[in-house]
């Protein structure tokens, strides 16, 4: 019994509405698609509103590291506001999840992300 109410939990997290979760952590999403190489996460935001805008890509980011510990595969990141996009790649999520493994607390692997996350800045 005990094993089943395990599975439950792993496939309920596997596939929860990813959106609805965003939303629940207080993330602005307007939209999430899993992929086969990333999340996907449009959001509302912008690179001037650099306190919020960090809050809720941390909030993106530990979403997505729950999702991959209740059962996702290992994929990265990608998230899209106006005219830019903040991605870190799926080796950098393996490291951070391996850096975590080695005991670093949420602020040090916050910094770290921010330090491996990619600005790529679009025109539309």
């Amino acid at each position: 019994m005990r094993f089943l109410a395990l599975l439950f939990v792993v496939f309920s997290v596997c596939f929860a509405d990813p959106l609805a979760d965003l939303l629940e952590r207080g993330v602005p999403a307007r939209s999430a698609v899993v992929g086969e190489e990333m999340f996907y996460i449009e959001m509302t935001g912008s690179l001037a509103r650099g306190d919020s805008l960090l809050k809720h890509y941390g909030g993106a980011f530990f979403l997505l590291l729950d999702s991959i510990a209740g059962g996702w595969p290992l994929i990265g990141l990608e998230v899209r506001i106006p005219g830019s996009s903040l991605v870190l790649f799926r080796e950098d999520v393996f490291e951070a999840l391996s850096f975590l493994g080695r005991g670093a607390d949420e602020q040090a692997l916050a910094s770290w992300v921010l330090e491996h996350t990619w600005v790529i800045h679009r025109d539309h």
